[in-house]
């Protein structure tokens, strides 16, 4: 309930949409960005359609997409919808390929990171915003415990809340630039949310 609880009367905060076939959802892209700790939601040619162009920024309901990812891949030369073309000309971000080995380096380069984690690819991160508190909900879905440096793209006062416990504790971290840098444990299946003041 606390995880419920915490992600209502917010909004996710997420900067790329992976464009897919409602009906066949492609893999190869989301596997790449849940390993990077990049957010993304997936959108079909019928929410692409309805979507509207606002600045360098693809909207769709609360969200305002910098990227989109096409998975299963546009080919080369063929063209893009008129949707998709409209949001690249505007200066958005748009990879005809999910499917290349380095989408989520070339999407760090292109829109930056929210939140990083070197060398944990079996940890997610969802970014909600609840007001002015930004919380990242960190999940480790892998086998073994995960600790290392990460980065969150806020800067603030930093807490850490545990869902299961219900305990919240003030974490030590740094401002780097416009991010904020701090270390962390994740053990096996753990999940914690990291709220940002």
């Amino acid at each position: 309930r606390r995880l419920c609880a915490l992600l209502s009367g917010g909004q996710e905060i997420c900067e790329v949409a992976i464009l897919t076939d409602g009906n066949d959802m492609a893999w190869e892209a989301a596997r790449a960005l849940y390993q990077a700790q990049t957010g993304f939601l997936y959108i079909d040619g019928a929410a692409l359609a309805e979507a509207a162009v606002y600045g360098d920024r693809l909207v769709s309901g609360p969200h305002a997409f910098r990227a989109v990812v096409c998975d299963p891949a546009l080919p080369e030369g063929a063209p893009l919808p008129p949707r998709l073309e409209e949001f690249a000309r505007a200066g958005g971000a748009v990879f005809r390929s999910g499917t290349r080995e380095d989408l989520a380096e070339a999407l760090a380069q292109r829109i930056g990171r929210d939140a990083y984690w070197p060398g944990a690819p079996d940890v997610r991160c969802l970014h909600y915003r609840r007001g002015a508190l930004e919380c990242y909900f960190l999940v480790n879905e892998g086998e073994k415990a995960v600790r290392g440096t990460l980065s969150l793209g806020t800067v603030g006062a930093l807490e850490v809340w545990d869902p299961l416990t219900g305990s919240t504790r003030p974490h030590p971290a740094r401002a780097q630039g416009d991010s904020l840098v701090t270390w962390l444990a994740l053990e096996r299946r753990q999940g914690l949310v990291l709220a940002v003041d």
